[in-house]
């Protein structure tokens, strides 16, 4: 890498080599944190705020998506007022095509489940 009649310091090389390290890797929105919030540590937030344990703070969330799932797999909507609505939203058939081979494919219908950020969720992230 270096040529002979060439020397830098171990420090400049190292400088360097941190640089071109850092212009390669994609800037993401989460820069600022090691990972996002999971659902331990939704969790222990949760124990922490309301005096249950982390054990019962996990079965309430747990409860709480189940009954989510359960409202959507009915293809009924929940609105929790201030925070958000979870719907349920239809794709209609389309056409795309296979990256691999550029063939046609047909795509068929689906459901899926959309979130809409609510005026209170909206406001305390601005």
């Amino acid at each position: 890498m270096l040529s002979a009649g060439l020397h830098i310091g171990s420090q400049t090389a190292i400088d360097l080599i941190s640089r071109r390290c850092r212009t390669r890797r994609p800037v993401t929105k989460n820069d600022n944190k090691e990972y996002p919030m999971r659902k331990p540590e939704l969790a222990a937030a949760v124990a922490d705020k309301t005096g249950l344990s982390r054990d019962k703070a996990s079965e309430v969330i747990t409860a709480f998506t189940d009954q989510i799932s359960a409202a959507a797999a009915r293809g009924e909507d929940t609105t929790l007022i201030g925070f958000g609505t979870f719907n349920i939203r239809s794709r209609e058939a389309r056409d795309g095509r296979n990256p691999q081979t550029g063939a046609t494919i047909r795509i068929p219908a689906s459901k899926t489940v959309g979130f809409k950020a609510g005026k209170a969720l909206k406001d305390s992230i601005r």
